[in-house]
């Protein structure tokens, strides 16, 4: 066995030994999402959208940039009715749009799919 071959196994060995986690029981990475935490409208996505997304998508801007009518994000109802589309969106980093040059934080992008996983709700 060369020394090469002689390292991987040992590493191999190693890892599978030192608490790497399993599908079944993750190891928590530091920073992560915590998905568990209950998020509503009013307390965290509404500020969140006004951050990232009311200056085109709200029924009070002049200047669309291309949003398309009715789709909204400046009251409950409106939001609620495109949340899952949005948080699609937003997870996959087309919206906002790359043009625009404005990243939505890896900390929203998870407060955004917890409200959408746990029925969006508004309080």
């Amino acid at each position: 066995m060369t020394i090469t071959r002689a390292l991987a196994v040992a590493l191999a060995a190693f890892l599978s030994q030192s608490g790497c986690g399993t599908k079944h029981n993750p190891v928590p990475v530091p920073g992560a999402c915590d998905a568990s935490q209950n998020v509503s409208y009013d307390g965290q996505i509404q500020p969140l959208f006004d951050r990232y997304c009311t200056g085109c998508h709200s029924t009070a801007s002049v200047s669309r940039n291309g949003a398309p009518a009715g789709v909204d994000f400046d009251t409950y109802t409106d939001a609620s009715q495109s949340a899952a589309e949005a948080s699609t969106r937003v997870q996959a980093d087309t919206m906002p749009p790359p043009s625009f040059g404005a990243t939505v934080a890896d900390s929203d992008k998870c407060l955004l799919q917890a409200w959408v996983d746990q029925g969006a709700s508004q309080n």
